[in-house]
């Protein structure tokens, strides 16, 4: 099973089409209130039954193996929704159960293009602190993740994406060279299907997206700050008092 793990609007959505494009994986949200998945992507069909009635048979585990799951926080509870049916899998039930078996994929975005844009999305002018506080909880979640991981940097994903896209793809142990050619070929259609998706042009979308995946756009919403957001240096000092000057330095050295 893979968990992928990213504050909102750090790219997970567009590693989700990728993966539901590219490999075997049935990709779901955490908090699933709508089977939005069943117009995303191929693989529409799972079985709650199994995980029911006994999720240690072969039959739930030949699923779970099979299974990405995208969530803003990996201590939260797991809700699958399919045809009025739910299953909740709590944290502690993930964790022992496939403790072998579980990989994460951790999206990351600049933490000043992160913050800043989920501010524009909020009424309430100091809930910057609780992003900043989700924003920083990913990267804690991630650095204690002592299994197989993977870091995807959201930067890289838009200016680098030949080369990690496959060492994604690689990294799942589910790379098709023919599928990762044709879909390179086609990048330009697959990022307008999943901006589609994803801002509201189909009937399951409905966010926004101002960069829209344009590289020249990685510094979008630094330049558009309002004169009432907290400032670079305020995020930066309190980032680092919530993530520690050690962590801080190995993710953003570059980003000063």
């Amino acid at each position: 099973m893979i968990v992928l793990l990213g504050h909102q609007r750090s790219g997970t959505t567009w590693i989700q089409y990728i993966t539901s494009t590219l490999t075997s994986f049935m990709s779901v949200n955490a908090t699933l209130t709508r089977s939005i998945h069943k117009a995303l992507y191929k693989n529409d069909k799972y079985s709650l039954d199994c995980m029911q009635k006994n999720p240690t048979s072969s039959e739930c585990l030949g699923i779970i193996d099979k299974l990405q799951i995208k969530t803003h926080d990996f201590d939260s509870q797991i809700i699958l929704e399919h045809q009025g049916r739910r299953i909740v899998l709590d944290p502690v039930w993930r964790h022992d159960l496939f403790a072998k078996d579980i990989k994460m994929v951790f999206v990351l975005r600049d933490y000043r293009e992160g913050i800043y844009r989920n501010i524009l999305s909020s009424n309430e002018e100091e809930q910057w602190q609780d992003f900043l506080l989700g924003y920083s909880n990913t990267i804690k979640q991630y650095e204690e993740f002592e299994r197989s991981k993977i870091l995807i940097r959201y930067e890289d994903l838009i200016l680098h994406p030949e080369v990690t896209i496959k060492n994604l793809l690689l990294f799942m142990n589910d790379f098709d060279e023919q599928k990762y050619t044709k879909f390179l070929k086609n990048m330009d259609w697959h990022k307008e299907r999943s901006l589609e998706l994803y801002t509201g042009s189909s009937k399951w979308g409905g966010k926004t997206s101002y960069t829209k995946g344009d590289l020249s756009k990685l510094d979008f919403h630094r330049k558009h700050r309002r004169k009432d957001f907290p400032s670079e240096i305020k995020l930066r000092d309190c980032l680092i008092e919530a993530i520690g000057e050690e962590i801080f330095s190995k993710h953003f050295e570059r980003s000063k």
